[in-house]
């Protein structure tokens, strides 16, 4: 039990982190859209930029698609889908918030 709480322990930042954006971005709405744009585009960039990598073999920057995994962007390292998991919990709570406020 000691062993899996304390490779764990640390994953509540995640959760801190996204709280935190949310205060921040909670009064300021042109910077929560800003945002949110921001954050859709470069990941509209990268989901395409893997699916290109899957078919052609190469992405657009030139790394081989090798392994049976994409990588994209990240080159060698592996960590497209982490990232892209991690920064749903934010961009959740940056479209609950719109869509809250264009209704109050």
């Amino acid at each position: 039990i000691l062993e899996s709480l304390s490779s764990s322990l640390f994953y509540f930042r995640f959760i801190l982190f996204s709280i935190g954006i949310y205060f921040l971005l909670d009064e300021n709405i042109l910077l929560l859209k800003y945002f949110l744009y921001i954050g859709l585009v470069s990941l509209s960039l990268l989901f395409i930029d893997s699916i290109f990598q899957l078919v052609v073999g190469f992405n657009l920057l030139g790394f081989p698609y090798e392994s049976g995994r994409v990588s994209s962007f990240f080159g060698d390292e592996l960590i497209m889908g982490s990232y892209c998991v991690r920064l749903l919990g934010i961009f959740l709570i940056c479209i609950f918030r719109l869509l809250i406020s264009s209704f109050f």
